[in-house]
């Protein structure tokens, strides 16, 4: 007996349909809220903040503008593994989907050394004006990471992004002080350097500006960890009041984080100084030494006399594993997609042979392509071919 063909399309469970309402309701939620905080904020005025704050803003900001260059920089450097790793995965999140949003969650930690980060995707007007925000541009665009271990021990100098912990800026960023403190103020929505002191005693600071954006930029997080930076090394430099033991701690590091800074910028200007030549030998003889420590991996494109040469013998089988395992993966994973689609796919090829039959009752309808030899992706169409018998009277015909 053959099936009978429904008009419509597979059914959807009862469950699946309340839940997909409801996420439908949740989305259209989270994409309203960020357009009525767009218009509700509103820049606090002068005269809301007290004179204590005031009067520390112009003495932070004057001790400041009296420093040079890299003792600017080298005040704003933060040593903090867990800082940075979280900027890297913004980072990644702004890459791969565009403008986002982020709030941290330091009471639900992620791991015993990250807490957990929640993002939201910017669309709209709300995309558009983040792209044209020339503060967060400048603040994006001027942040650097390193590992502050490098050169101290050969296990730890490491060029992976996990041993990253440090942040720093480049010159540029601190050079003009004008637009430094515009450029502040623009993604604090005027707050910066107008909390108090009392707000630096927790163990993950975020003074009451970022607190009342909710979700924020990457570039409003980097300027509350400036903020902090900056309060720190002034409170070190001016024996400011140290109250509490966490803001003891947080003003004691600020001397790790300079020399830091120093030792980083000291061997980056001794580098810059050589020629090319003794450049070029260095290179050389490092990637030459390190060569010799990696048996196991090689380039697949090397020429025979190479690899034949016993000093730099490798094998093949790491990368070949490597890749096997990254193609399974995705083998499993367009499988599994492709088992959700095929119902669908199923009915809407018997509506479209149903359909063509009407017309042409001794028609056949072959599926072609991807699909039938079964190499489709998620994302691939259908193809369909229609076979008509040979007729005498075309004009008939159709």
């Amino acid at each position: 007996m053959a099936a009978k063909l429904s008009d419509r399309p597979p059914e959807v469970p009862p469950s699946a349909a309340v839940a997909s309402l409801l996420a439908t309701k949740q989305l259209v939620i989270d994409r309203f809220i960020p357009y009525i905080s767009l218009y509700s904020r509103r820049c606090p005025s002068v005269g809301s903040f007290t004179t204590a704050a005031k009067s520390d803003r112009t003495a932070i900001l004057k001790w400041f503008s009296s420093l040079s260059v890299h003792h600017r920089l080298s005040y704003l450097t933060i040593v903090d593994r867990s800082f940075a790793q979280l900027l890297l995965r913004m980072v990644a999140k702004l890459r791969s989907l565009g403008h986002c949003t982020f709030i941290i969650l330091p009471d639900v930690p992620e791991s015993p050394d990250l807490p957990s980060l929640c993002h939201r995707r910017s669309r709209g007007l709300m995309a558009r004006i983040a792209d044209s925000n020339e503060s967060e541009r400048l603040i994006r665009d001027s942040i650097r990471l390193f590992n502050s271990n490098e050169g101290e021990a050969t296990r730890d100098s490491s060029s992976s992004a996990h041993c990253i912990d440090t942040v720093t800026f480049c010159e540029e960023f601190a050079r003009d002080m004008d637009r430094f403190v515009k450029a502040m103020d623009r993604v604090s929505d005027s707050g910066f350097l107008m909390s108090d002191c009392a707000e630096m005693g927790a163990d993950w600071v975020e003074f009451g500006w970022l607190k009342a954006q909710g979700y924020s930029s990457m570039e409003a997080i980097v300027a509350n960890r400036v903020e902090v930076a900056l309060r720190s090394a002034w409170l070190s430099c001016n024996s400011g009041k140290k109250r509490g033991v966490k803001l003891k701690e947080k003003v004691g590091r600020v001397g790790v984080a300079v020399n830091v800074y120093w030792r980083k910028k000291g061997c980056v200007d001794r580098w810059e100084k050589l020629d090319a030549a003794v450049k070029r030998k260095s290179l050389k003889m490092v990637l030459g030494k390190t060569a010799k420590f990696l048996p196991d991996v090689t380039f697949p494109l090397q020429p025979p006399e190479l690899l034949n040469c016993p000093t730099h013998m490798a094998s093949l089988l790491l990368i070949q594993n490597l890749l096997h395992d990254e193609i399974d993966q995705f083998c499993k994973q367009v499988a599994a997609e492709n088992l959700i689609r095929r119902p669908y796919i199923n009915w809407a090829v018997k509506r479209v042979t149903r359909s063509l039959q009407v017309l042409w009752p001794r028609s056949r309808t072959s599926i072609f392509g991807s699909y039938a030899t079964g190499l489709a992706l998620p994302t691939s169409d259908v193809d369909l071919v229609v076979c008509l018998p040979p007729v005498r009277n075309l004009v008939r015909a159709f």
